[in-house]
């Protein structure tokens, strides 16, 4: 009988399966020449060590090292990568002189795509298993999977639109970077969701359980989507004071059914949209058609409004152990987050714009997004009354997922105080 060495085969697929696209790795000392010495010595070890595991490198940095105020970080694809930048980084403000108050913002209806972050959910088993999570948890109302829905090759994009769909696709994908940033050490002092996004603010702040907030929101969308109306919705490039003297001729009609600060968005009836539309036109104000089939935020979504009452009345509402700033006033909610409070939700238009100035008046200065792609990021930097000295992204479609990711994770870890040990993603 021959007895032959066993195959490294097995080992080699296993290797493969964690291997990540790029990987984040986190530097600090307790004095600026200490942390540039701490920057020589891995490139030493990177010019006679170029063939090691980055991610294994990456590693075991993140989780070995002690904090220190001087810090900085790098994001790469492969020790040849890591060495170019580390040879040519700028140490510049790597010194923590104070803590930052965070806010997350989670992004609402539209930002949806086929695909959404699919390097994350391929790559990053945490990120996988949120996702996952909220496609059991949704199941018995779809009786699909979201993750089929998003990923598979069946994925459709006009499927993906519809608002019963819609609506748990977002929220999930919210929830999903929520929970990867909070479970990594981002501390959030705020959290602020823009429509559907604000329900998985309050199901991260534990105001409703993932199960109770996965049987709503398949209800709300649901009863959007078999809605028989004749709405429609626009966006309009004028400020909120100005919008709000037009329409006081339409009053009925068309609403404000959000101040996003950059843009606002009316909606109602169709008709009524388009006699608006050619006011706009005549006083030379920008507007865009939003391809909708509901006219959201606004009281022709009232005959809904019943059954999806019901529905609520079946869910304990909890006091949020993260303070969220609602859509609903654009400040601080201190009343409880009861049926009423969500009954409004669907009615009112959302504030985001004055959201955003409360919490810049109260010094806050960091912004995350958590969705699918850069949306209310960019609101958030076009608006005049947001002071925030940082506006970081989850993803961004035009971006690399994991990238884009692992920069913002790279930020926080260079300028936050307060965050507790960042570590690289568990696998």
């Amino acid at each position: 009988m021959v007895v032959e060495e066993a195959s490294q085969l097995s080992n080699t697929i296993s290797s493969k399966k964690y291997e990540r696209s790029n990987n984040v790795i986190c530097l600090c000392a307790n004095s600026r020449l200490s942390l540039e010495q701490k920057i020589e010595n891995l490139v030493a070890f990177l010019k006679t060590n170029n063939d090691d595991c980055l991610g294994d490198i990456c590693y075991k940095e993140n989780v070995s090292s002690t904090l220190f105020k001087y810090r900085c970080s790098v994001v790469s694809e492969s020790c040849s990568d890591l060495l170019k930048k580390l040879q040519k980084i700028e140490l510049d403000n790597t010194d923590i002189e104070k803590s930052h108050k965070i806010a997350l913002m989670f992004t609402g209806q539209g930002s949806q795509y086929v695909g959404i972050a699919r390097e994350l959910y391929e790559q990053l088993p945490i990120f996988r298993g949120y996702i996952k999570e909220c496609s059991q948890a949704f199941y018995p109302y779809l009786n699909e999977s979201l993750t089929d829905l998003i990923y598979s090759d069946k994925a459709d994009k006009m499927i993906l639109a519809q608002t019963n769909i819609t609506q748990p696709v977002v929220f999930a994908i919210d929830y999903a970077f929520g929970k990867l940033f909070i479970d990594l050490g981002v501390k959030p002092d705020y959290m602020i969701g823009h429509s559907i996004g604000e329900w998985s603010a309050a199901c991260l702040a534990g105001i409703v359980s993932l199960q109770d907030a996965a049987k709503i929101v398949a209800t709300r969308g649901k009863l959007m989507h078999e809605l028989k109306s004749s709405g429609g919705m626009c966006a309009v490039f004028t400020s909120g004071y100005k919008l709000e003297q037009l329409l006081e001729n339409f009053g009925g009609s068309v609403w404000i059914a959000a101040y996003n600060g950059t843009h606002q968005v009316i909606s109602g009836e169709v008709t009524s949209i388009e006699k608006f539309t050619e006011l706009l036109f005549s006083k030379d104000i920008g507007y865009k058609i939003l391809n909708v089939s509901q006219a959201f935020h606004t009281p022709l979504m009232n005959s809904i409004l019943d059954e999806f009452r019901e529905v609520l009345q079946e869910v304990t509402f909890n006091s949020p152990k993260i303070p969220i700033v609602s859509n609903v006033t654009g400040e601080l909610m201190t009343k409880p987050f009861d049926v009423e409070y969500w009954i409004k939700h669907i009615l009112s238009p959302v504030k985001f714009e004055q959201s955003l100035k409360y919490l810049s008046d109260n010094l806050v200065d960091t912004f995350i997004e958590c969705g699918p792609d850069r949306v209310l990021a960019g609101m958030a930097s076009g608006m005049q009354a947001c002071n925030a000295k940082t506006i970081l992204l989850s993803t961004n479609r035009k971006e690399k997922p994991f990238e884009t990711c692992l920069e913002t994770l790279g930020s926080l870890f260079r300028s936050e105080e307060h965050t507790s040990e960042l570590q690289s993603p568990p696998l």
